[in-house]
């Protein structure tokens, strides 16, 4: 699609369009759901497109799985990965603790 196109579709000037994707000019949250219709993407990539916010990273599309599992869990179940989510962070910050403390503890001198 050109850009005169895109902006006869989203209800700007082509000129207007050309400054948005040089970054000269920012937008309204309107336009860039007009822009996401006019495209047809999810306009969770138009605003992080237009924000610079790079994709999500691996861990939060993880969680977000997790989330859309949570509710066929029973209360046993959540409780057993809410225990084990618990656990493993106390985890990784002793070991972080352990990691920040070796390079931060002085080592004895040699003698000899």
């Amino acid at each position: 699609m050109s850009q005169t196109e895109l902006a006869g579709k989203i209800g700007v000037t082509p000129a207007q369009v050309s400054r948005m994707i040089s970054g000269s000019r920012g937008t309204d949250n309107d336009t860039l759901i007009r822009i996401a219709d006019a495209l047809r993407i999810p306009a969770e990539e138009v605003f992080r497109a237009a924000t610079g916010i790079k994709e999500k990273s691996s861990a939060n599309q993880k969680l977000e799985g997790l989330q859309d599992d949570w509710p066929y869990l029973d209360e046993d179940q959540q409780e057993t990965v809410s225990i084990m989510v618990k656990s493993l962070r106390r985890a990784a910050e002793d070991k972080t603790k352990v990691k920040h403390e070796s390079k931060t503890t002085p080592r004895p001198a040699n003698s000899g």
